[in-house]
């Protein structure tokens, strides 16, 4: 089963049980947690190359796992609004996922260790850590405020 897809049964059914803002905010935060703190493990892995790679597919894989709770957030707290607000999400993603190889390639050629990704992966667990941080204040409960459009 796909990590996004069990993240969305998970976050549904916790939900159900905790309500609404534990579904979603412990689900999301629980994942980047996971995923930070396997980047940071494989960045001290770099002398096993098979433990790197797999504490890599796991800070992958929690990532994904967070996917659904996001995504079902954006439609509940925006309700009539929820594409204007998942597109805005999806775009700032997009723009990450644009600048992250420039930006950690230059990270690598700067950092005067050539071939080492150590620095780029641990601001990708940076990132990932505070996206688990971030999740204390997802509340999917309480409704954004979206101003109507001008005519």
């Amino acid at each position: 089963m796909p990590a996004d897809l069990l993240g969305g049964v998970t976050t549904d059914w916790l939900a159900r049980k905790l309500g609404l803002r534990l579904g979603r905010a412990l689900v999301g935060g629980a994942a980047y947690a996971v995923a930070a703190t396997a980047m940071f493990a494989a960045t001290q892995a770099t002398d096993n190359p098979h433990a790197s790679a797999v504490l890599l597919a796991v800070a992958g894989g929690a990532s994904m796992f967070a996917l659904a709770a996001s995504w079902a957030t954006c439609i509940e707290i925006s309700s009539e609004h929820s594409g204007l607000v998942s597109a805005t999400m999806n775009t700032m993603g997009q723009v990450g996922g644009m600048l992250s190889p420039i930006v950690l390639a230059w990270l690598v050629e700067r950092s005067g260790a050539a071939g080492k990704w150590q620095l780029p992966l641990q601001l990708i667990g940076t990132v990932y850590a505070t996206a688990a941080l971030a999740g204390i204040f997802i509340n999917p409960s309480r409704q954004l405020s979206v101003a109507p459009p001008r005519r």
